[in-house]
C-alpha cells in the first residue's frame, strides 16, 4: 500500500532524520561569517520548528552555507560571553572612576565653601593639586566609559 504525501500539510509529512553532531536550522558561511537561522512554521497546530541544515549558496556571492555544528555553537557562544563580560568590567571599571571623580570634585567644593570669604581667597596647595588631578582624570574617564559602552552611546 503506497501513501501519496504530496498534498498533506508539513505536519503529516514524515521529518527527515537529522545529523546528530549539527545545530537544526543554522548555517553559516565560511568566509564572511554570515549566519542564517532557518525556522519552519506550522500553521494547523500553531507551532515552529527547526528548518532544514541544507547547503546553498551564500546570499553575499562568496561560497556555500555550512551547517553549524554544535561544537561551534559552543565556541562562538563562549566567545560571545567571554567578549560581553569583558565589555561589562570595562564599563563598571569606567563608571567607579567616574564616580571617584565625582567624589573629589564635591570634596573640593565642600573645602572651597568652608573657606571664609576674604579678598586674596588663598586655597591650600593639596586642594589646588587635587583639582589638578581631577582636570586631567575627568576627560580621559568619560572617553573610557563611551569606549566600554560601546558605539550606541
Amino acid at each position: 500500500m503506497t501513501t501519496d504525501l504530496a498534498g498533506a500539510s508539513p505536519v503529516d509529512q514524515p521529518v527527515r532524520p537529522q545529523r546528530a553532531d549539527v545545530v537544526p536550522g543554522v548555517v553559516h558561511c565560511a568566509r564572511c561569517d554570515f549566519r542564517l537561522v532557518r525556522k519552519t512554521l506550522y500553521m494547523l497546530s500553531g507551532t515552529v520548528g527547526a528548518g532544514d541544515s541544507d547547503t546553498e549558496p551564500c546570499p553575499n556571492g562568496c561560497g556555500p552555507l555550512w551547517p553549524v555544528t554544535w561544537e561551534q555553537e559552543a565556541r562562538e557562544g563562549y566567545k560571545l560571553a567571554d567578549d560581553l563580560f569583558d565589555r561589562a568590567k570595562r564599563a563598571e571599571d569606567a563608571l567607579r572612576e567616574l564616580v571617584a571623580l565625582k567624589d573629589i570634585k564635591d570634596e573640593c567644593l565642600r573645602v572651597r565653601q568652608r573657606r571664609p570669604q576674604s579678598v586674596t581667597r588663598v586655597f591650600p596647595q593639596d586642594l589646588l593639586d587635587t583639582e589638578a588631578d581631577y582636570r586631567s582624570r575627568k576627560d580621559a574617564a568619560w572617553v573610557a566609559a563611551r569606549v566600554a559602552l560601546g558605539p550606541n552611546v
